[in-house]
């Protein structure tokens, strides 16, 4: 459904006809330019209220000169940039056609046919409509485990989360989990590397546990909170992402803020470029190494190599390379050193290699795809995380249970 609002730009007076796809989320928030002095308008719907920045709102549905120019905004979906302005555009069909040929879709399909209705409050089988208040609480509980507030914060996520072992970490994997799936070959792939040497995968479950854990949780809480900091931008790619869709020919996303999203991408590459460790120790396993021990170097130095050249200890793995398959070093660069700019008036964005080298350009909402698709990866790696977790408690039981039946 597409609602209509009229707003007049503050600066220069234009009419704008906002056309908004009412999206499956409670509240939007959009920002766009003036399509006349391209000066940044802010529009949201809270709840139910409608506000404004950088523009009134209006009742009249044409401006003074008797035109408008119309905007379709959208918290879901990209547009195609060419119809964009098109009074009688609807970009959410062609997306839904394409959601509706996913496995998912056709899963879900063939439940209702056979009578399976969604019990009440069951979450959509296309997307999770509610991730960033489900976040903001989450948060809360991992804020109060920070603090070393336990028992508070164990008491909070139970009612939140029941399944989450009273661990926030948990509750934050079971939420990518709900955001994403699982990366099921990957998460084989693991639990056959593990098999294949017990003794190295214990060793490998005892480095995450004692030396990794403490600094991966660190990081792994920023990462979300920043995610989710720039949720109402994010959310434009979200369902292309989870479904791996092909956006429109030419996509443009609605809302553009750069200075809003700006620096989530170097942020989680970085701590990826660690989280893929992982990747490279089960890999050394695999191919019969020690798990701390490359073909040339020790795992230790290899976290002081060149962040550019991580992946290419796993290369030959198709399974690893693809769980890493968004790893873009020089846009990280660039982010990380203020190179990377916004245009004025498109939506591209561009930098210099290396700060005076070949200029590089990207589109906006290409920036959008490759940081929900790096906070996927996150996601997933954190999923890899979990299997080894689950070895430290069930290798931490076995021992109990033998004291116990030692002292009996």
């Amino acid at each position: 459904m597409i609602s209509r609002f009229y707003v007049i730009c503050a600066i220069c007076k234009t009419h704008h006809t906002l056309r908004v796809q009412i999206g499956y989320g409670d509240e939007q928030r959009h920002r766009f330019p003036c399509d006349h002095c391209n000066e940044p308008i802010s529009f949201s719907l809270l709840l139910g209220k409608v506000e404004a920045a950088g523009a009134d709102l209006t009742d009249l549905v044409l401006g003074t000169d008797g035109k408008t120019s119309y905007q379709y905004l959208s918290p879901d979906f990209v547009a195609d940039s060419a119809d964009a302005k098109n009074p009688k555009y609807f970009g959410s069909f062609k997306l839904m056609d394409a959601v509706m040929d996913t496995p998912q879709a056709k899963r879900a399909l063939a439940k209702l046919r056979r009578g399976h209705a969604p019990h009440e409050g069951h979450e959509g089988w296309f997307a999770l409509s509610n991730a960033l208040p489900d976040w903001e609480r989450l948060q809360v509980c991992w804020r109060l485990e920070r603090s070393g507030k336990y028992f508070l914060a164990g008491k909070y996520l139970s009612l939140l989360d029941p399944e989450a072992r009273t661990s926030s970490w948990f509750a934050a994997v079971r939420l990518g989990h709900r955001l994403f799936g699982t990366n099921e070959g990957l998460l084989i792939e693991v639990r056959k590397v593990l098999a294949q040497n017990a003794s190295e995968a214990s060793r490998l479950v005892m480095e995450h546990a004692y030396k990794w854990t403490s600094e991966f949780t660190e990081a792994e809480h920023q990462v979300f909170s920043e995610f989710f900091k720039r949720w109402d931008a994010f959310s434009q790619v979200y369902l292309y992402v989870q479904h791996d869709l092909q956006m429109p020919r030419d996509p443009a996303a609605t809302s553009v803020d750069f200075e809003h999203v700006r620096g989530f991408y170097s942020m989680a590459q970085e701590f990826f470029a660690k989280q893929i460790g992982l990747l490279t120790a089960l890999n050394n396993i695999k191919t019969g190494r020690n798990f701390d021990q490359l073909n040339k170097i020790s795992l230790e130095k290899y976290f002081n190599t060149d962040n550019a050249k991580r992946c290419e200890n796993f290369q030959e793995n198709a399974i690893f390379c693809t769980a890493a398959s968004e790893y873009d070093s020089g846009l990280r660069n660039a982010e990380a050193h203020n190179w990377l700019r916004a245009t004025a008036k498109t939506q591209h964005l561009r930098y210099m290699q290396g700060g005076n080298g070949a200029v590089v350009e990207m589109r906006y909402v290409d920036y959008l795809q490759k940081s929900m698709q790096m906070f996927r990866q996150i996601c997933h790696l954190m999923q890899l995380e979990s299997i080894l977790k689950n070895m430290a408690l069930q290798s931490a039981s076995r021992l109990l249970l033998k004291r116990q039946t030692s002292a009996s």
